[in-house]
C-alpha cells in the first residue's frame, strides 16, 4: 500500500490546473507533494482532516518594481551606508567619475540606520559636489533627496507646490530642504536622462 508522511483528507484542493481541477485528498511524502486526487484509502504517519476547508497553491506577490530594479543597476547601492558621513565618501566617488552636469544617483539608503538617526538633506548632497545634479533615494522609494543644483534644475524651489501630491519638506526660510516625498519625486525623475526609456523591456 501508498504510504505518505501526511494525508489531507475531506478537503476542496484547488491545484489551479483548469477550472474542474478540485480534489479531497492530498498526499506528502519527503515535504513534497506526493499526490492529489480523490482516493483516501491510503496508510499516513498523520492523516489530517481538512473538514471541508480549501487549499490553494502558495500565491507570489507581482509587486516587483522591476523597472526600479533595473534604475538601480547603474546607481550607487547605499544599503550598507551607516552614515550621512560614509553616504558623502561614497557618493562622491561616483561623483568625482561622472562627467559634470550630469546626474549621480544613490539608492537604498536608510537613515533610521545612520549613525546620526536623520535624513540627510540638500546641505549634506551638496558637499559631495555642485557641479553635478545628485540624488539619493530611500530604501522604500516613497522618499528622495536632492542636492541644491538638482532642485534647480527641476524647478524646485521657495513657493513651489507640487502638483500631484505628496511632500516638499521646508527649512526655516521656506527654501526646500531636498527632501521629497511621495508622489511629488516624480518632477525629479522626469528631469533625470533615463536611458532605460530608450529601451523596451
Amino acid at each position: 500500500m501508498t504510504h505518505f508522511d501526511k494525508l489531507f483528507i475531506n478537503g476542496k484542493i484547488h491545484t489551479m490546473e483548469d477550472s474542474s481541477s478540485v480534489y479531497s485528498v492530498m498526499g506528502i511524502r519527503d515535504g513534497k507533494f506526493a499526490y492529489v486526487g480523490n482516493d483516501s484509502s491510503f496508510d499516513a504517519d498523520e492523516i489530517v482532516d481538512l473538514q471541508g476547508r480549501t487549499v490553494i497553491p502558495g500565491m507570489a506577490d507581482a509587486h516587483m518594481h522591476m523597472y526600479a530594479y533595473c534604475q538601480n543597476l547603474v546607481a550607487v547601492d547605499l544599503s550598507n551606508v551607516r552614515s550621512i558621513k560614509e553616504l558623502i565618501k561614497v557618493m562622491k566617488a561616483m561623483a568625482d567619475e561622472t562627467p559634470e552636469g550630469l546626474w549621480v544617483k544613490g539608492v537604498n539608503f536608510d537613515q533610521t540606520l545612520f549613525d546620526e538617526k536623520r535624513m540627510p538633506n540638500r546641505h549634506d548632497l551638496d558637499k559631495i559636489s555642485v557641479k553635478h545634479p545628485i540624488t539619493v533615494r530611500r530604501v522604500c522609494l516613497h522618499a528622495i533627496v536632492v542636492n541644491t543644483k538638482g532642485l534647480e534644475m527641476a524647478g524646485v524651489g521657495v513657493g513651489y507646490t507640487p502638483e500631484g501630491g505628496g511632500v516638499v519638506e521646508l527649512e526655516d526660510d521656506d527654501k526646500p530642504n531636498g527632501v521629497l516625498r511621495e508622489q511629488c519625486t516624480q518632477v525629479i525623475d522626469n528631469v533625470i536622462k533615463d536611458p532605460l526609456k530608450d529601451e523596451k523591456m
